[in-house]
């Protein structure tokens, strides 16, 4: 029997993987050339980002985490529609306090599930802050990039 290529469970995997040693290079590795990347729900109003746009981006805030760390708490696999989707947990230190988020991660794959295509990162709204309709990771990063600003 010859060997047989990734899962989509274990290519998405990777991506975690490569969150959790917190180099660059490494979350992008999985990715394919056409890979985009796009933050959830829509009313956050954020566009999809190209590789290229979203390694500018995260490079500039990889340096404000300390101790970077993603918990998959429940995965689910789809081979069909080689999908797989991620409850996950972050935590990290950083300038203005400790970082704690939920969220999911809804992963496309190439057919022979060895590339990411796409990654859909929806983050979740607190109830007591759906009328701020930002919730805690938009509080947060506009806390973070108002500090990111203070440096300059």
């Amino acid at each position: 029997m010859g060997s047989e290529g990734p899962t989509p469970l274990e290519t998405a995997k990777s991506l975690i993987d490569g969150y959790n040693t917190w180099e660059l290079d490494a979350i992008m590795k999985p990715r394919h050339t056409s890979c985009t990347q796009k933050v959830l729900p829509a009313r956050l109003n954020r566009p999809a980002m190209s590789n290229d746009e979203y390694r500018q981006y995260f490079q500039g805030v990889m340096g404000q985490f300390r101790d970077y760390h993603l918990e998959i708490s429940d995965a689910t696999e789809d081979t069909k529609r080689h999908k797989v989707a991620f409850l996950l947990q972050g935590t990290a230190k950083t300038a203005i306090g400790d970082y704690a988020n939920e969220f999911t991660v809804i992963i496309h794959l190439t057919e022979d599930d060895s590339q990411i295509l796409e990654v859909k990162e929806f983050v979740y709204v607190p109830c007591a802050l759906i009328r701020a309709d930002s919730g805690y990771s938009m509080d947060f990063f506009q806390r973070l990039r108002a500090h990111m600003a203070g440096q300059s």
